[in-house]
């Protein structure tokens, strides 16, 4: 008793429908672009190195560095700004959000070293005490805010535009 073609064809076609069911799963949603890109600037994601484009989506789990004449702008979601230096590496390590409670969202960087300026989106504004930008040397939270901030293994800079953020 061989199976019957028709019975093949519904089994490759239901096995297919599954496969590209958890791809889609399996993929990570965009959390914001890249909005402008001047010199030379990577994105680290998942063991490989991409060269950053304008245009290119933005993930959790990214890490942006950028080389001596690399200045990146990243434009999350939410409306959320972050420059991103020459000789910076940033990770986004979080950025998640949900509507009916703040206290479910978190957005957290970690800004290894170098320059970035950020500032808050919808997100950040509306739970303000879940957004944590950490340097080498301390963990950055914001009210409401523009800043920018210069860190490295010995030290840490600050300047706030507007708003104000709490250094611990």
């Amino acid at each position: 008793n061989c199976p019957k073609p028709a019975m093949i064809a519904h089994f490759i076609l239901f096995a297919l429908c599954l496969l590209t069911s958890v791809a889609r799963a399996a993929a990570p949603t965009p959390i914001g672009e890249t909005a402008l890109v001047i010199g030379v600037g990577y994105v680290h994601r998942a063991q490989a190195q991409l060269p950053v484009a304008r245009g290119m989506s933005i993930q959790v789990g990214d890490m942006l560095e950028t080389s001596a004449n690399g200045h990146v702008h990243l434009r999350f979601v939410d409306g959320a700004f972050v420059s991103v230096r020459p000789n910076s590496r940033l990770l986004i390590e979080s950025y998640q959000f949900d509507p009916q409670r703040h206290d479910n969202g978190a957005i957290k960087f970690r800004l290894e070293q170098g320059v970035i300026r950020s500032i808050t989106g919808r997100w950040g504004e509306a739970a303000r005490e879940r957004f944590r930008l950490n340097t080498p040397l301390a963990a950055i939270g914001v009210r409401g805010t523009d800043f920018v901030v210069q860190a490295n293994t010995e030290q840490l800079r600050t300047t706030v535009n507007t708003g104000a953020i709490v250094v611990t």
